[in-house]
């Protein structure tokens, strides 16, 4: 029988490696260049990313929040890819163990277990990825099972998910559009 927590983290750690992979092709002079998140730079979308992997390290491994967090910019550094392969590296092995996965964690959607809460965090990961790669100039093919697996999580959220500080609200698709750009598009994103 199949362990839904580290089914999650599995999936997890690929939304990961997808970011990953579109970081490290960003070039030198696009990091200021504007996202589709409507006060985020690339670089900021990056110090966001960062941001979610120290968070979600800190509430797996028991450890208390700071009280005070730096920007976004500064989340991401002088080296943003290098911050975020930093930040994966220790979420990572934060999740390797069982014990982690297993407790409960105070998370902005409520409490769950951890492993629960990273599947929730596949979403973000990819949207990320996506958003990254705009601003970025570069194309980018977000990985299939991700993309179907983010999507039916969200549909059934719809209103839940529109709000201040969340997605905003559903653009249409063009005619005959990927999944990717559907998803996008439900998700507030500007996919012309």
């Amino acid at each position: 029988m199949s362990d839904p927590l580290q089914e999650n983290v599995a999936l997890y750690r690929r939304a990961l490696d997808g970011f990953s992979a579109v970081a490290a092709r960003v070039p030198a002079d696009r990091w200021d260049a504007q996202s589709p998140c409507e006060d985020w730079k690339a670089i900021e979308v990056v110090g966001h990313v960062v941001g979610v992997q120290q968070f979600v390290r800190t509430v797996v491994t028991g450890g208390a929040m700071p009280a005070s967090r730096p920007s976004l910019r500064e989340m991401a550094g002088s080296e943003p890819t290098g911050a975020f392969v930093a930040a994966k590296a220790e979420v990572v092995a934060a999740l390797a163990s069982p014990e982690n996965l297993a407790r409960v964690v105070a998370t902005p959607f409520g409490q769950m277990p951890a492993g629960q809460f990273v599947g929730v965090l596949v979403l973000d990961a990819l949207t990320h990825t996506w958003d990254l790669a705009r601003a970025a100039g570069l194309s980018v093919t977000l990985d299939p099972e991700l993309v179907s697996t983010c999507f039916a999580w969200v549909r059934p959220m719809d209103e839940m998910l529109r709000g201040p500080g969340t997605f905003g609200p559903k653009r249409d698709a063009p005619e005959g559009a990927d999944e990717s750009t559907r998803l996008m598009a439900f998700l507030g994103r500007d996919v012309s």
